[in-house]
């Protein structure tokens, strides 16, 4: 609708240093068929009240399918901050493949992304984002299994969604990293229907993945907007918030 949202958020922290990576810049897209998209121009932002002194984007793997037409140009955006113990902080703003049946793409991507983190594993590293992947159900930090997932009043998982964990509780996570995420708040739904808090299919897609050598103080999602009785989430989009502070080891 014409609304640059990122023109927004950089006049409003005006004193942060501030990336923009695309991820999505299409001349017209002609879907959905009788509401078109139109000419869309979208990806990543990142703003730190600490100097960037380096940032660069690292395209993920994406479908060489018809889909390809329709879906982003998957990538994450890697920002270097020095740290004054002559080591780097990485924040890394990632964004990973929806509607990969089976999740062969995605299967791909944290290949990808594990390689990155291999390559800085003396520094600190924190990646945060749209996963895509379910980051709850098998999770060794929590309870949920596939009989028992949180938010979810809908037998089955849509195709866009893909389990992160497998029933043994284990990842294809690199070792000296950990996934944070949080489940009093689901950070996802589905946008098959109108938005039905008691209907709609939700789930946590959205989340961080840290290195050991940060302490996680503290983490939950935000309901959108907060504190509104009227309206049960999802203000404002069908992602919600992630949040996190952390200290530096």
């Amino acid at each position: 609708y014409k609304v640059n949202q990122n023109e927004l958020f950089v006049n409003e922290f005006n004193s942060y240093d501030n990336v923009f990576a695309t991820n999505f810049n299409s001349a017209f897209l002609p879907y959905p068929l009788y509401d078109m998209h139109g000419k869309s121009l979208g990806g990543l932002s990142t703003f730190s009240k600490y100097q960037i002194k380096e940032a660069h984007r690292k395209e993920y793997t994406i479908s060489e399918s018809l889909s390809k037409f329709f879906d982003l140009d998957r990538c994450f955006s890697i920002h270097r901050i020095e740290v004054n113990n002559n080591k780097n902080l990485f924040i890394l703003n990632s964004h990973m493949s929806a509607y990969d049946k089976g999740g062969v793409i995605r299967k791909k991507q944290i290949e990808e992304l594990n390689y990155f983190l291999l390559s800085h594993q003396d520094d600190y590293i924190i990646v945060g984002g749209d996963f895509n992947h379910d980051l709850l159900t098998y999770n060794p930090e929590f309870n949920y299994t596939n009989e028992n997932k949180p938010f979810n009043n809908v037998l089955k998982d849509p195709d866009w969604v893909s389990p992160y964990f497998t029933s043994n509780k284990k990842s294809m996570l690199v070792d000296n990293f950990k996934i944070v995420a949080s489940d009093n708040e689901p950070t996802c739904r589905n946008n098959d229907i109108p938005w039905d808090p008691s209907l709609t299919y939700k789930c946590v897609v959205d989340g961080f993945i840290v290195s050991n050598n940060i302490e996680v103080i503290n983490h939950y999602n935000v309901e959108t907007p907060e504190g509104n009785l009227n309206y049960k989430g999802f203000a404002y989009s069908d992602h919600q918030p992630a949040f996190m502070t952390f200290k530096l080891k």
